[in-house]
């Protein structure tokens, strides 16, 4: 349940802080007498209203029943500018992003990807994964927002059923619902505004009982619901997606660590499959 699960992660890290601060207040209170005590105490009285704080965030979500899913609606972002502008590190080659090939962790999902059917990759960068797809399904269509991305991408995918296109994700008409979309560093990459966006853009791609593969990256529960945190990479949680994706008719059917993700991000990455299932709603 969404709403359990984001209670227990404002729960629990406001609880990890206190015991942090709490043990460093205690050894200062050993050390330094009357004085450390007062510390203490004033940081374990810090620690509580950290507490009371993420409870009442809580307090602030309206819980909607969907079928086992819960919306937790949350007041607008107002639109901030942390915009980026891709293009421009496309041109100074600042794409740290770019694993220089085939993700790994796609690789050993392969199989699990919907034979035979549509493929949507968002962000698609120099686009390394629509060759791999092209081998299992019968069309893989890529978008991306910068022209140099899609200019390397098209200088390295050379197979007919591979399409890649310089457009916009959020309005882009594809004139064509997809079987299958894989997001890595796409959700990531956007401000936390769009995600609501985001999440209503692939309720209307994917088809009904298609599949949506999510390498949640990089995972980090204290942050990911924090409108103002900094990025990209913004940093999110499973809960999250959860959050955008089950009001659109998205069941999440696994998640789970891969031995596959590469080493740097492996601790803050979880690979989560979603079916939809509009019409059950």
């Amino acid at each position: 349940d969404v709403s359990v699960m984001a209670f227990r992660s404002l729960l629990a890290s406001a609880t990890r802080r206190l015991q942090v601060k709490g043990r460093t207040a205690a050894g200062r209170g050993r050390g330094r007498g009357r004085e450390g005590e007062g510390e203490a105490a004033r940081l374990r009285s810090g620690t509580r209203g950290t507490l009371d704080q993420a409870l009442q965030s809580v307090s602030l979500f309206t819980f909607t029943d969907k079928r086992g899913c819960r919306d937790l609606s949350i007041g607008d972002s107002p639109m901030d500018s942390k915009e980026t502008n891709w293009e421009g590190r496309w041109q100074t080659k600042e794409t740290q992003w770019d694993l220089g090939g085939v993700t790994p962790a796609l690789k050993a999902e392969l199989k699990s990807v919907p034979q035979g059917g549509h493929a949507l990759v968002p962000g698609c960068g120099a686009a390394y994964d629509l060759t791999l797809l092209a081998t299992r399904c019968s069309s893989v269509t890529g978008i991306d927002i910068a022209p140099s991305a899609v200019e390397v991408a098209k200088g390295k995918n050379k197979e007919e059923n591979v399409e890649v296109i310089l457009g916009n994700f959020f309005d882009y008409d594809f004139g064509q619902q997809f079987d299958f979309v894989f997001d890595y560093t796409f959700f990531c990459a956007i401000p936390p505004s769009k995600r609501e966006s985001w999440g209503a853009r692939m309720g209307t791609l994917v088809k009904d009982g298609g599949k949506l593969l999510t390498l949640v990256f990089p995972i980090d529960e204290e942050n990911a619901f924090n409108p103002d945190a900094s990025g990209p990479p913004f940093p999110v949680s499973v809960a999250y997606y959860e959050k955008v994706l089950c009001p659109h008719g998205f069941v999440k059917l696994s998640e789970e660590a891969s031995d596959a993700s590469v080493s740097p991000r492996k601790d803050k990455e979880l690979v989560v499959w979603w079916e939809k299932h509009t019409s059950k709603l």
